[in-house]
């Protein structure tokens, strides 16, 4: 609600058993796409990415995309690694299931040069506008 009352959209990065076990339902989430919010998948069941089988892996990868764009008709086109887990073998996956980029929970500012590995400024709530700014001046040193 905040959000949409100053009219900024969100990412939500979904994952399906979020769905499955009642975290968020599907009006929720229809709520938050109407409101202007992109859906990103988080894999099937939040695993360690890393340390899964290459079929396993697939279905986690590729299968949450098919399933979110199913369930709610709209581009799935990026990821966000469970736990911030990833490796060149858990990217090249998420490639050839058809992702554009792929976001980390690693520091920084996102670069177009790293699509996959797209860094991020984590704000908290106790972080107030001055926080908020002094991340960004870090950020961009």
């Amino acid at each position: 609600p905040i959000l949409r009352e100053r009219g900024w959209p969100g990412v939500l990065n979904l994952s399906v058993r979020n769905l499955e076990n009642g975290e968020l339902s599907g009006q929720m989430v229809n709520e938050m796409i109407e409101s202007g919010w992109e859906l990103a998948s988080h894999s099937l069941s939040h695993p360690d990415l890393t340390a899964m089988k290459t079929a396993a892996l697939r279905r986690e990868v590729a299968g949450s995309r098919r399933m979110l764009r199913n369930r709610f008709g709209v581009p799935v086109d990026f990821f966000c690694y469970p736990a911030g887990r990833f490796d060149p073998r858990v990217v090249d996956q998420v490639r050839a299931a058809g992702y554009r980029g792929a976001t980390t929970t690693q520091p920084g500012l996102a670069s177009r040069r790293q699509l996959f590995k797209l860094r991020r400024i984590r704000i908290d709530g106790a972080d107030g506008v001055a926080g908020m700014v002094e991340k960004l001046r870090a950020a961009t040193g």
